[in-house]
């Protein structure tokens, strides 16, 4: 596995953080000028049934939340980390070559890793919601 790897994933997730993060219109209308007609009560997500789905399926907790582009990324990067492990592991399985041991032990770790991104996502989009 390359050395570039871990800070592309990490550029990966910042870049879709920003482009999905939140807007601020800014318009001539304040919230002072409004009346309650024109106003819409947000409900805010709960946070364990999202970390909860999160562990499941990364990615999901983040659906719930309202950012599927955050969502998107961590699932495509958790079906590609768990693609490579076990094709990793089956080589090793199949020639009993250590260097695929290894490979496949450091694929374990990223997708850890990533996991444990996604349930900080959850956390943060929750808080700062």
């Amino acid at each position: 596995m390359p050395k570039t790897f871990l800070p592309l994933i990490l550029i990966v997730v910042l870049y879709a953080t920003a482009v999905t993060g939140q807007r601020n219109d800014t318009g001539s209308d304040s919230l002072a000028q409004q009346t309650d007609a024109d106003t819409i009560a947000l409900v805010k997500t709960r946070l364990w049934p999202a970390l909860i789905r999160s562990a499941i399926v990364p990615g999901w907790g983040q659906i719930e939340q309202e950012h599927p582009g955050r969502a998107a990324v961590f699932y495509g990067l958790s079906i590609y980390l768990m693609y490579n492990l076990a094709w990793n592991y089956w080589q090793y399985d199949k020639t009993g070559e250590h260097a695929y041991w290894q490979t496949a032990s450091r694929y374990a770790i990223v997708y850890a890793q990533i996991n444990a991104l996604n349930m900080i996502d959850v956390i943060h989009s929750y808080v700062f919601h």
